[in-house]
């Protein structure tokens, strides 16, 4: 087992190189096997399309490993690893001494700080796996859920992802954007002066006190208060007897919320009476023990997600439904969504709503029973109000908003130091001005959930490149030999900074910058050969750094990768390596590694 952390084969992620031993079944269910990796493992048809396109003309052993490649990055995924690139085949050999096994060496996605132990897990999961579905005459899908969560928890605790993490780093992926695990779910998109740091949809320009502060919605109500941005009036409670004097003072209806909880968890809104007050406050008390009891604000909910200072897109939330066929009856097909959702794989399930208490009321509100049959093409809501615990529906008005409700938006992110944020606005009326409508902001969203509806993935593109110039790139310039080498990039040096440009200048010793050296250190433990890409890896990292200029005396760091996919130029000076009239076997190991832009 080999891995490099480094960017090989010109791939554009870092990378892993293994050699397995594998006992190769003769592939009887091909098609099931195909089903299974994208109905239930959700690897994207058009990569398992793309797959069979190759299939033609390879062999047996060959469709098999890919197929398990495919299981192994969806596993990963499913772990929120950012693994979108499934693998590649070295070489596949017959085993010289166990005839029943083979010889095979791959290269496969690498993300910083993940143990190697768990993505050998992975792959002995999905081999086992593949192989039952290839000798399965009839599939249970759940048989499966078991193997897959002991997979699951422990990746998504190492990373702590989130659900906005994977759409972020998907589309970044398709743009091209060099990503690298930090550790605990932070990632770097980008090099040097074009980078960023995300931790699920939160970026490094979002400051603490507005992470703090919005995870308090009384703290978030007094600062928008303060800064003239229209709120519900409230009472922070801590008992029953004081939720029903707050309600009292307010006058009815009211809404009873924990007031350090997110995704809706706890809310009960359009109390109208002391008996359904007693019952929020009891669901709201599970949750936590500061309660706000709030006035009541009429009209619907909308999410105005705020990007990078901006207003992004917008969107109106309802409630989670069911939808009448003009047949059967809501209990039915309450109970037919519930089988449907059993259906899916279960880490993409909607949490199941029975006919409890809160559906029972949801649904009365409406004018229907649970014996009722609604009409073909009725929503039927069945909760009071939207949330991402129970699932909700929203659609996309971006183009409806007045003007004056996105500045509001743009202003409270702004009043609590967020550059992202979802701002969720009540107003009867998107299309007015909220002054107009009595339109008021209920909550301040730090790393809303960003990237699971279609506006959000319609717009991702805009957002990052509204985010990350020149897609994260940076230029980076290859000078290769000895002395004349390094003469050549620090002559580089002086023009950038003549120019009034922050350039890097690497070699495996030293770190310069444009006045003097960047001091730096080094475990001890780090290989001389790794040295250079130790070192350029943390000039990429300095958000300073406008250029990088890497030389290189020898061949350690074409042995063992860059630290970057991709590079402007490669000057070739003479050595006693590579004559610089034929720079020819140099470029030829380079383009293995590296793209050359």
């Amino acid at each position: 087992m080999k891995h490099s952390l480094a960017y090989r084969y010109g791939l554009s992620v870092p990378t892993i190189d293994l050699k397995l031993s594998l006992e190769i079944p003769d592939l009887k269910n091909l098609n099931a096997i195909d089903n299974f990796l994208v109905e239930y493992l959700q690897v994207p048809a058009d990569d398992l399309k793309m797959q069979k396109q190759s299939d033609n003309k390879q062999s047996s052993a060959w469709k098999y490993v890919m197929r398990l490649l495919h299981a192994n990055s969806a596993l990963l995924r499913i772990g929120h690893l950012p693994v979108f690139f499934c693998g590649k085949i070295i070489a596949i050999e017959k085993n010289t001494i166990d005839s029943n096994k083979w010889s095979v060496n791959i290269t496969a996605s690498y993300i910083d700080d993940i143990p190697i132990n768990h993505l050998v897990s992975t792959i002995k999961v999905s081999a086992h796996i593949i192989q039952k579905v290839n000798s399965a005459n009839d599939i249970e899908y759940d048989h499966f859920d078991k193997l897959i969560k002991n997979v699951m928890r422990p990746l998504r605790m190492l990373t702590g992802s989130g659900i906005s993490t994977l759409p972020i780093l998907r589309a970044a992926h398709m743009l091209g954007i060099p990503v690298r695990h930090l550790g605990m779910g932070h990632y770097r998109l980008g090099w040097g002066a074009n980078s960023r740091v995300f931790s699920r949809s939160a970026v490094d320009e979002d400051t603490a006190i507005g992470a703090a502060v919005s995870s308090r919605k009384d703290h978030t109500i007094k600062l928008l208060v303060a800064a003239g941005i229209p709120c519900p009036e409230h009472f922070l409670v801590h008992s029953l007897q004081e939720a029903l004097t707050a309600a009292g003072k307010l006058e009815y209806p009211v809404v009873v919320k924990p007031a350090d909880r997110e995704r809706s968890e706890g809310v009960t809104a359009g109390i109208s009476d002391n008996n359904t007050l007693a019952f929020a406050w009891k669901v709201a008390h599970q949750w936590s023990s500061n309660i706000l009891v709030e006035s009541h604000i009429d009209g619907r909910c909308y999410r105005l997600m705020v990007a990078n200072r901006k207003v992004l897109y917008v969107v109106k939330r309802m409630p989670r439904s069911i939808i009448g066929d003009g047949v059967n009856t809501i209990n039915y097909l309450l109970e037919l969504d519930a089988k449907t959702q059993l259906s899916r794989p279960f880490w993409i399930r909607k949490k199941q709503i029975n006919a409890d208490e809160e559906t029972i009321s949801s649904i009365e509100r409406q004018g229907y029973k649970l014996s009722s049959v609604p009409q073909l093409g009725d929503h039927i809501w069945l909760r009071n109000i939207e949330s991402t615990e129970w699932g909700e529906t929203t659609v996309d008005v971006t183009t409806d908003v007045h003007p004056d409700n996105i500045e509001l938006a743009e202003r409270a992110a702004r009043a609590l130091g967020l550059s992202n944020a979802g701002i969720d606005l009540i107003t009867t009326d998107i299309t007015r001005p909220w002054w107009e409508s009595g339109g008021k902001i209920t909550e301040v969203n730090f790393r809303p959930h960003f990237g699971g509806t279609i506006a959000a993935q319609q717009r991702m593109t805009a957002y990052l490149d509204s985010l990350l110039s020149n897609r994260g790139r940076i230029p980076i310039h290859i000078y290769y030999g000895q002395d004349d080498a390094y003469v050549k990039a620090h002559q580089r040096l002086m023009e950038d900074r003549a120019a009034g440009r922050f350039s890097v200048l690497c070699t495996n010793e030293t770190m310069q910058g444009p006045h003097a050296r960047i001091a730096f250190d080094l475990p001890q433990e780090t290989p001389v050969k790794h040295r250079l890409y130790a070192i350029c890896r943390i000039a990429l990292q300095d958000a300073r750094v406008e250029t990088l200029l890497v030389v290189i005396q020898d061949v350690d760091l074409f042995d063992s990768g860059f630290p970057f996919d991709r590079v402007n130029s490669l000057e070739c000076m003479s050595s006693k390596n590579v004559d610089a009239g034929d720079p020819s076997p140099l470029l030829e190991k380079l383009h293995k590694l590296v793209t050359l832009a």
